[in-house]
């Protein structure tokens, strides 16, 4: 049994002996004791539970701050090579996902520095292919204005044939600009 007298908390219990009860146990602690050691006990809880709770806060943002720093340093690579800078490569970190994703993105780059090496030699020897007619054509041009007397049907037979010249060259380098390179 238990109960309160007297501001005290009183608990009996029996003691039996061969199914006969020999003797009864009585304790009694002060009410105010009581409700000291119930919250203190309840204040420890609420210490462990504010602890375990600034812990997981602590957990939780090592974990993010782990997560979201190396899409930080992918992004600020990305914006990089979007204003030109193409010698940066996003960097491993310590998440396979985000390591394919930066594999992914770096053989990205390596493609599109291949095509753009590829397009400017493309330029530069397009370039070259239509300079050199094109100036043979101006001197040509040059020298009939200095000397009209040029303009024969021979001349004019073979500016003719160095513009279908031209205009085959131009042909050529617009169907090599349509063909995939390698």
């Amino acid at each position: 049994t238990h109960g309160s007298e007297r501001g005290q908390v009183v608990v009996a219990v029996p003691v039996v002996r061969e199914e006969k009860v020999v003797a009864a146990v009585q304790a009694s602690e002060p009410g105010t004791e009581v409700w000291r050691q119930v919250a203190f006990a309840w204040g420890l809880l609420a210490a462990g539970a504010v602890l375990a709770l600034a812990l997981g806060v602590g957990v939780a943002r090592r974990q993010a701050s782990r997560l979201v720093r190396p899409l930080e340093d992918l992004t600020s690579a990305a914006v990089r090579i979007g204003q030109g800078d193409l010698t940066t490569r996003a960097a491993p970190s310590s998440v396979r996902e985000l390591d394919d994703l930066a594999t992914a993105h770096n053989a990205m780059v390596e493609t599109l520095i291949d095509v753009l090496d590829r397009e400017r030699r493309f330029t530069a020897d397009a370039s070259h292919q239509l300079r050199t007619p094109l100036a043979r054509l101006l001197l040509r041009l040059e020298a009939a204005e200095a000397t009209p007397s040029l303009l024969t049907p021979e001349w004019v037979g073979r500016v003719r044939e160095e513009l279908a010249g031209l205009q085959n060259t131009v042909t050529d380098v617009l169907h090599a600009a349509r063909t995939p390179g390698p």
